[in-house]
């Protein structure tokens, strides 16, 4: 998954108040991700073996650095940072009243239409369809899910992804609001079909410029 959720070294590192900390204050806006230039979700992804072994661990970073208008609406641009190496997704985010919307943009042109990556507000067992050619559904499993990561505890929406076919990759990721993205995994079929753990990310630092 690393096009986020979905995505994540300044000299200035906030946190942004959110529904899941202790910090009493309240966000001016209401965001399941907020989206500037600048903003920055960084963290460790590790991948495992279907046994459960560590195959490897790197930084993984999803920052956001531009914005194109398109039909009156801004949209997000970001970067993923794996490593020391930085790639470009092709997609771009944008928040509207219903949730986080994502649009996969192609190599040359606006390709495809926009589609709901993260439904907000939402209720437990919501579906929607998302994905590129609208290829996939996304469940809500909980709206107040406590996580723990690196950089604080966040009561978060927890959303599984598939592409509606046997046997696919199910993504799961977990955003707080008015922080974002906070954990996400990615598993794998595995033998007789049992799912198993392939990659995970929880956020370690939050930075704006």
């Amino acid at each position: 998954m690393r096009k986020i959720l979905w995505l994540l070294s300044a000299t200035l590192v906030i946190m942004l108040p959110s529904c899941g900390d202790d910090s009493g204050n309240n966000s001016e806006s209401d965001e399941i991700m907020p989206l500037k230039i600048g903003y920055e979700w960084q963290g460790t992804e590790s991948q495992f073996s279907e046994s459960g072994d560590l195959i490897y661990s790197e930084s993984w970073s999803f920052r956001i650095v531009d914005t194109v208008t398109v039909n009156n609406e801004k949209w997000f641009i970001p970067v993923v940072i794996v490593g020391i190496d930085t790639t470009h997704p092709l997609e771009m985010y944008t928040n509207r009243e219903d949730g986080l919307w994502i649009w996969y943009t192609g190599r040359d042109s606006l390709a495809g239409q926009p589609v709901l990556w993260a439904k907000y507000p939402a209720e437990v067992a919501d579906s929607f369809i998302s994905g590129a050619q609208l290829a996939a559904t996304v469940y809500v499993e909980s709206i107040d899910e406590k996580i723990n990561a690196p950089y604080g505890e966040y009561f978060c929406h927890s959303y599984r992804w598939r592409f509606d076919m046997l046997f696919s990759p199910i993504d799961y990721y977990w955003l707080a609001p008015n922080m974002g993205m906070i954990k996400w995994e990615k598993f794998l079929p595995g033998q007789a079909d049992n799912p198993y753990l392939s990659k995970q990310w929880k956020l370690e630092t939050f930075v704006a410029r």
